[in-house]
């Protein structure tokens, strides 16, 4: 569930959202690009709507590419969709700083 927009989710990619993906991205190198553990799909109710990439290194997180179907651009879902992540990858962060701290003091 995202915040902002009632039945807005992200779930991660399978094997079974390969004919979406490849029709919404439509790459000659799909294939290549296509890592199941760094794709999520983008729903509204259960409607696949479009496809937000994200890697993380060394601890960061990147957006590799956002795509959102035409249908239903304009609607703030890629904004809402970003913010989302923005404040998750913050959120992992503070906890890892916690657990860095939490170490760090001499028992």
């Amino acid at each position: 569930m995202i915040d902002g927009m009632e039945g807005l989710s992200l779930r991660i990619a399978n094997d079974e959202d390969r004919e979406f993906l490849f029709q919404a991205i439509q790459w000659d190198y799909f294939d290549r690009w296509f890592q199941p553990t760094e794709t999520f799909v983008i729903a509204v109710e259960d409607e696949e709507v479009g496809v937000i990439g994200l890697e993380n290194r060394h601890g960061e997180v990147y957006v590799t590419r956002i795509e959102i179907h035409p249908d239903w651009q304009n609607r703030g879902i890629g904004t809402l969709v970003l913010r989302n992540v923005v404040q998750r990858a913050r959120e992992e962060e503070r906890q890892q700083e916690n657990r860095l701290l939490m170490r760090a003091r001499p028992t």
